[in-house]
């Protein structure tokens, strides 16, 4: 017998009458679930005891059998049957918000499926659920207990070790009841409880006022006083708020079959994290802390790309990320020819042009390459010995012999400013003259077996073997083909048919290299075959307000597919969970820009409501100070900007918006302007 609990969003509760739940039926955030096990499904507040069954593929939906309806309320309710292994991951995962929908429950042999699906097995005075007791002393603990006992031991508050549990839960516990009142509204009111209820020798079944889930925030987490915020700061992140997790799922599946994705939406709607957590789960499969806004900024940052001006990557970095602008153009992006300026031995700049690599073309030979090595620490060592052996500039060189076996020839290197090789050759080895430059990326592709330029590749084979030889560079052949990302900030800000010129052609996901059919096209600097692997994928972002710049034409379009991020209230609301007082007047803010854009003859007949309403980020705030800043100075003058746009028709009024602002004034500050002024 399998058990697992889930969760379905209250938004989607129609599935719980269906006695269904949606999704593909391969998706992982199943957690391993299948026909025949047991669910503890929670929804809406409210505990249900379903079985699954087969998948439907026709409804696209795995179903269900209901055993037991409505047997409990809460969701820490999973966190104290005592045959439940008491976890970290169970008291978090059963309250928090989480990637996946489906988790499967350790528990004791005991538990037998009778007791499983008798209603009579869930009432509180039934045995089942761990109780709670404050003991004041260590004597007074009861050993081998499956109880959740605090207690006192020289003055400190501890907690006992419990049956059946793997000790993650009281690992880490700290005694915070010093910090009582000093700004964390809800760990203070469960330290004040326990405070309250000290000596008394009475156990708690579960409930709202003391629980796992309770002693897990007030006791387990740093406390972090700070006067000025009311709540604790994790439940003020957009961790839990901004990440829908079906929505995700769809966005996710999108990106991996049409491997171009355009996220587009208002300012505030969340774009910039969601192609940051989109990108993650293209280049770290294991990665699954998306509901933890800064677990995912802080993966993103360690895989971030680091290409340097000459097109080289230099890092094992997987994502990529560019901004578009109105300048930008192909020799940016793919490839160009730029002048390099070099110093003679006499002192005069020597101007020199070789062709460079952008940072398309740059990701898309670090995707195709399927080698891996310690080129890097090689090289570095190459480096060094030029730098102090003086082969730097124009004033010596090193020989080296010529990777090509039949002709003997020799050729010399030295190391110019940007750290690549300048090349020598000619008949006479004390009478070389400058050829070229020998840059790291393309060293790199010859080592991983691709021809960069044919008539230099004895001088690349040479430098190689050199390396080779004096310090022990090896390749061997990845053991996986990773993915990579290329994120593209404002695409609509640049003219994309101009930029990608004829590499547009070769985005579609059947016309990648290996695809069913792969195209290959000449690039008109360096006359190399190039095509674009599948084993990357674009992730654009693009603002639906920003009439400034034209808009994307049908040859682009076509290739991406787009999805649309709304303004979501609901953020709104769940961000100032306990702090009911700002929350209520950030909502009406909320409310009054959705209720005036929603009002006829507002918006110009060209724009749907959903590229103008002011996303849900601008209404978040810690402190009232802040929430009346973000109203005053972004969201009024992004609306006035609206209607100086035509994006609002002429005659939609903002003077409403006037009052508005001074009953905001009235509310929060508590004086008028004319107060203010005295």
């Amino acid at each position: 017998m399998n058990i697992f609990f889930g969760k379905i969003k209250k938004e989607r509760k129609d599935q719980v009458a269906k006695l269904i739940y949606e999704s593909d039926e391969g998706w992982d955030g199943f957690g391993g679930l299948n026909e025949g096990d047991y669910v503890f499904l929670l929804c809406d507040g409210k505990v249900h005891l379903w079985k699954a069954m087969n998948y439907d593929s026709a409804l696209k939906a795995r179903t269900f059998e209901c055993v037991l309806e409505s047997i409990g309320k809460q969701s820490f309710f999973f966190s104290h049957i005592k045959y439940f292994k008491l976890t970290m991951d169970l008291v978090v995962k059963s309250h928090r918000q989480t990637h996946q929908a489906f988790f499967k429950i350790d528990y004791e042999p005991e538990f037998t499926e009778e007791m499983l699906c008798n209603r009579d097995t869930y009432k509180a005075d039934s045995g089942l659920f761990r109780r709670v007791f404050i003991r004041n002393s260590k004597a007074t603990v009861e050993q081998n207990s499956y109880d959740v006992q605090l207690f006192f031991d020289e003055g400190n508050l501890k907690l006992a070790e419990l049956k059946n549990s793997d000790g993650s839960f009281t690992d880490g516990f700290k005694d915070n009841l010093s910090y009582a009142g000093k700004g964390r509204e809800k760990k203070d009111q469960t330290i004040a409880f326990v405070l309250d209820k000290t000596n008394q020798e009475k156990p708690f079944a579960y409930n709202s006022k003391l629980n796992a889930s309770k002693i897990y925030d007030a006791f387990m987490v740093d406390y972090n006083a700070k006067e000025e915020a009311p709540v604790e700061d994790d439940e003020l992140d957009f961790d839990e708020l901004i990440v829908d997790n079906e929505a995700f799922d769809s966005q996710v599946n999108l990106l991996k079959y049409k491997q171009n994705v355009v996220l587009q939406g208002a300012p505030g709607t969340g774009k910039t994290y969601a192609t940051a957590a989109l990108a993650l789960s293209i280049v770290s499969p294991t990665f699954k802390n998306f509901d933890n806004h800064q677990k995912v900024m802080a993966e993103y940052e360690k895989c971030l790309m680091k290409i340097d001006e000459d097109g080289y990557v230099s890092n094992d970095g997987q994502i990529a990320f560019v901004t578009f602008h109105q300048s930008m153009d192909y020799e940016d992006f793919v490839e160009g020819i730029k002048p390099i300026c070099d110093e003679e031995s006499d002192g005069e700049t020597k101007i020199s042009y070789q062709i460079q690599s952008g940072i398309f073309k740059a990701i898309c030979h670090k995707a195709k390459t399927q080698e891996s090595s310690n080129f890097e620490s090689a090289y570095a060592e190459l480096v060094k010995k030029l730098q102090e052996d003086g082969y730097v500039g124009y004033e010596k060189y090193l020989i080296l012999d010529s990777g090509n076996e039949k002709s003997k020839s020799k050729f010399g290197i030295s190391l110019n400013k940007k750290g690549n090789l300048t090349l020598w050759t000619g008949t006479k080895e004390d009478d070389l003259h400058h050829q070229g430059t020998l840059t790291r990326e393309n060293m790199v592709r010859e080592l991983s077996g691709e021809t960069v330029f044919q008539s230099w590749k004895g001088y690349f084979q040479g430098v190689v073997k050199y390396l080779k030889k004096e310090y022990k560079l090896s390749s061997s052949k990845k053991t996986e083909n990773k993915n990579y990302v290329l994120i593209i900030d404002e695409i609509n800000r640049g003219n994309v048919s101009k930029i990608f010129g004829e590499l547009i052609s070769l985005l579609e996901a059947d016309k990648r290299d290996g695809a069913e059919h792969p195209l290959k096209v000449t690039l008109p600097y360096s006359k190399e075959q190039f095509s674009v692997p599948s084993n990357l994928y674009i992730i654009g972002t693009m603002n639906t307000t920003d009439r400034s710049v034209g808009s994307i034409d049908y040859a682009v379009r076509r290739r991406f597919a787009f999805v649309t991020l709304k303004a979501n209230e609901d953020a709104v609301d769940s961000y100032y969970n306990g702090n009911k007082n700002l929350g209520e007047i950030a909502k009406a803010k909320f409310n009054d820009v959705k209720n005036f854009l929603e009002s006829p003859d507002v918006v110009a007949p060209d724009v749907d409501f959903d590229d103008l309403m002011v996303g849900h980020s601008y209404f978040m705030a810690k402190t009232e100070d802040e929430l009346k800043m973000k109203w005053e100075y972004e969201v009024l003058p992004l609306l006035r900007e609206y209607k100086k746009d035509g994006l609002l028709r002429r005659s939609a009024s903002l003077k409403e918006f006037d009052d508005f602002n001074y009953h905001f004034q009235k509310k929060v500050v508590g004086k008028t302007p004319a107060e203010e002024s005295r």
